[in-house]
């Protein structure tokens, strides 16, 4: 499935966000790769904003580093979904069914 500008830059985002929480807590990848069960090489990937990441184990990571999930949508997706009516935000595919 292509990934669209716009969820590239909330990956991007919020991957940034993880590693600076993960930096403030002085854990290195490798760390927090073994508290929520993956390789530093994933930890990396998932900061660098890649789409091959599942989205539960960003969700973990954000956990992990005391993230708070909440704040994230009105400041990141908030502004990656706009004004848009809910049909153009939500683009449902049958794979996840």
């Amino acid at each position: 499935m292509k990934t669209s500008e716009s969820t590239r830059l909330l990956l991007r985002n919020f991957g940034q966000r993880i590693r600076k929480e993960r930096l403030a807590l002085a854990l290195s990848q490798s760390e927090l790769g073994a508290k929520i069960g993956v390789t530093r090489y994933t930890v990396g990937a998932l900061e660098n904003g890649s789409d091959k990441v599942a989205i539960g184990t960003v969700i973990e990571a954000a956990l992990a580093v005391g993230l708070p999930l909440s704040g994230t949508r009105h400041e990141d997706i908030g502004q990656v979904i706009g004004d848009a009516p809910l049909s153009q935000r939500i683009k449902l595919d049958d794979d996840y069914f």
